[in-house]
């Protein structure tokens, strides 16, 4: 199995103008990785703590999180880890603007490769709104059971 990830992050003004690399242009390209595990979890309001689980893979080597709706909190591999959050970059209303702007866009977060010193061994998920649920696609890259 291979996984193929690349990562470049432009900022631009304008359709027209130029954009300005910030430096950020990395390819993943990984044969060593021999399966994979993960889906879209729903987390309903007020969930806390929710584990997610990866039965499939054992050294997970990457993770790949997109949250495609809602603001989730999620904790890694301990409960009483730091709790970090993550939300969709919501989206704009105003004309002239781009179509890709006119739709939210998920929000990313992607690790890998991860070291054996300190491995990912558990996902913690939580959904901070009282009325709204949260979607959000995981995926876990690595080796198999």
């Amino acid at each position: 199995m291979r996984l193929l990830a690349q990562l470049r992050a432009v900022l631009s003004e304008d359709d027209d103008q130029l954009q300005r690399s910030l430096d950020i242009s990395e390819t993943v390209d990984d044969t060593s990785v021999t399966t994979e595990d993960g889906g879209v979890v729903v987390l309903a309001p007020s969930a806390a703590n929710q584990s997610v689980l990866f039965p499939k893979v054992t050294n997970g080597k990457y993770f790949v999180m997109l949250v495609l709706s809602g603001e989730v909190q999620y904790r890694v591999n301990n409960v009483a880890s730091q709790l970090l959050s993550i939300k969709p970059n919501p989206a704009t209303l105003p004309d002239p603007i781009l179509p890709y702007q006119k739709q939210a866009q998920p929000g990313l977060v992607f690790m890998g490769p991860i070291g054996v010193s300190a491995p990912l061994t558990s996902l913690f998920l939580t959904n901070p709104s009282s009325t709204v649920p949260a979607r959000v696609k995981v995926q876990f890259i690595g080796e198999a059971v």
